[in-house]
């Protein structure tokens, strides 16, 4: 049972990791997270649910838009890999209890921090006062 656990933390992290890339890029845009759904910035093409699997869909694309085929930068299979293995850690040092999901929240808000400061050098205020 534990290896289920840990596997569905892992499979949450690259997730989650999918969708703090979003946050992380949007907010100091000053965009929806919401609308529009994922696409290419390059394009605009709608990202459809195969092309939305973290990590696989960039190993099966070849890294690159199924459209335009322009390059998508191997920072963002790597981010949704290491946010897996963070929750994954997480999970290990604390199981579920009220601390794992203190300890989630706050990775969580670092590393929406750490997409839009390594893509914007701002910091969006949002994350800081939810954090």
């Amino acid at each position: 049972m534990e290896l289920f656990y840990t596997i569905v933390m892992f499979v949450y992290g690259t997730i989650f990791g999918s969708f703090y890339n979003v946050v992380g890029d949007r907010l100091p845009n000053g965009e929806s997270i919401m609308k529009p759904g994922s696409h290419c910035p390059k394009c605009k093409h709608m990202l459809k649910p195969l092309e939305l699997i973290p990590i696989l869909s960039y190993l099966f694309q070849g890294g690159k838009c199924k459209n335009c085929k322009c390059h998508i930068p191997i920072i963002h299979p790597i981010f949704e890999l290491c946010c897996g293995i963070l929750f994954v850690i997480t999970y290990k040092i604390y199981g579920f209890n009220i601390d794992f999901f203190i300890a989630i929240t706050f990775i969580s808000a670092l590393l929406i921090i750490i997409v839009s400061d390594i893509n914007y050098y701002i910091i969006p205020d949002e994350i800081l006062i939810i954090a």
